[in-house]
């Protein structure tokens, strides 16, 4: 059987700031056993406006996103629970519609986790590079 060629994957995600913090969730890679936050999004399908990905990909816990504006774009070469990847990656800032979502607790998995962190690298922000685009002054 012919091995799968490999691919290019699309991804989309939304930065929601609030009092300092970043909206994000907590993955695990398997094989290295590290623990990267990643801000809501995921995959744009074949045809999609990365747009419309990000609304379709925010969870249905945090409602609907109030606004979203272009704010950049990375190539990353991952290495996913063993695996070499690449990524396109586009990047918006969003907001969400409900107020009662800034800084509430429980977000069905997702969580506000301060920006420095990331920043300072005291905690992993995928994708990588992500953190050096976000300009966060104390």
């Amino acid at each position: 059987m012919p091995m799968a060629r490999p691919t290019v994957q699309p991804l989309v995600f939304g930065l929601v700031e609030y009092d300092g913090k970043l909206l994000v969730h907590e993955e695990r890679d398997d094989v290295s056993g590290r623990t990267v936050w990643r801000p809501p999004g995921g995959t744009i399908a074949f045809g999609e406006r990365a747009e419309n990905a990000l609304r379709r990909q925010v969870p249905a816990s945090l409602g609907r996103l109030a606004g979203v504006k272009a704010f950049g774009a990375l190539e990353n070469h991952p290495v996913v629970d063993g695996r070499p990847g690449h990524q396109i990656v586009l990047l918006y800032e969003a907001t969400l519609a409900d107020p009662n979502c800034y800084g509430a607790a429980d977000l069905d998995g997702a969580r506000w986790h301060p920006v420095l962190d990331f920043v300072e690298g005291r905690e992993m922000l995928a994708p990588e590079g992500l953190a050096d685009l976000l300009d966060w002054e104390p």
